[in-house]
């Protein structure tokens, strides 16, 4: 987890981390670190999430190569079923003539 919180830490970005932990019983638990490195809150969690549930069972270290350099751009769109991505509720209409009182 030291490396996880140093990256984070390099990074500044926040994460919700889910992992499971096999000794002594197997759990599922969430892991909250802040921009700073720092665990700001870890818990238990009762259901496991899809992706958790999908590797359960086998053993082994999940690896990725991340460009941090484009979280910004990946940011903007973390909304990919929410209010920004729905025209219909989100947009700017400009009425260039007066409103009446």
């Amino acid at each position: 987890m030291d490396w996880t919180k140093a990256a984070m830490e390099e990074a500044g970005i926040f994460i919700v981390l889910g992992h499971l932990v096999k000794l002594p019983i197997e759990a599922n638990l969430q892991s909250f670190i802040n921009t700073s490195g720092e665990i700001v809150l870890y818990r238990r969690k009762i259901k496991p999430t899809l992706v958790e549930r999908s590797i359960t069972g086998e053993e082994g270290i999940l690896n990725a190569d991340i460009d941090l350099r484009n979280r910004d751009f990946a940011m903007n769109l973390i909304d990919v079923v929410g209010h920004y991505s729905r025209p219909d509720l989100l947009s700017l209409n400009v009425n260039p003539e007066a409103a009446k009182h």
